[in-house]
């Protein structure tokens, strides 16, 4: 059965933003650069049961880079970040403009049900920033979807910029394709 996903496109200043440290009490961050590093997580018992592992290595055999929080050693979140045009078209894959030597695009998060409402996404957003600010990122791009409403809520106190509107029209599983109705602001 046909459907449609209604999107915003987004970007936030990183140099209006201050780096702020967070408290995970509950939860250990770690920042997944590489498939290397993947490994030696797994070898040192670091659970992903629920979450699909061929997915995880090919994001990072592609340069993506995962800001990951784990409870104690289960993956509970994980949101990606993209720094490069080979890493974009597997984090984000609406037509943004990035200048990749100051800019980048994030994506693809997801917490498992069982550690939803424990301020993740927040979390998450938090120490991406912190993260791109840390190697110089002056600019992030992101989508949002419209109906999304705890995200969007997530996003408020960041003051992004919309860029752009779209949609994504499902036909069926194998069938799909986007369209960007308009572009508000290229900021």
């Amino acid at each position: 059965m046909p459907f449609i996903k209604s999107y915003y496109i987004n970007k936030i200043k990183l140099t209006n933003v201050p780096i702020k440290s967070n408290n995970f009490d509950k939860f250990e961050l770690l920042i997944i650069r590489n498939y290397n590093q993947l490994n030696k997580l797994r070898e040192e018992n670091y659970r992903f049961g629920e979450w699909n592992l061929k997915y995880i290595n090919n994001q990072l055999l592609n340069n993506c880079i995962a800001i990951s929080f784990f409870k104690d050693k289960k993956l509970a979140h994980q949101r990606w970040i993209a720094t490069c045009i080979n890493s974009k078209k597997f984090v984000e894959n609406w037509p943004i403009n990035i200048n990749w030597k100051f800019e980048a695009c994030w994506g693809n998060a997801f917490t498992l049900p069982k550690y939803r409402n424990n301020g993740l996404n927040k979390l998450s957003i938090k120490e991406c920033i912190n993260f791109l600010k840390s190697i110089g990122i002056r600019n992030v791009f992101f989508t949002i979807q419209k109906k999304n409403y705890i995200n969007v809520k997530s996003y408020s106190k960041y003051n992004i910029i919309k860029i752009g509107e779209g949609y994504y029209f499902y036909l069926n599983r194998f069938l799909n394709f986007r369209i960007t109705i308009k572009k508000i602001n290229e900021q």
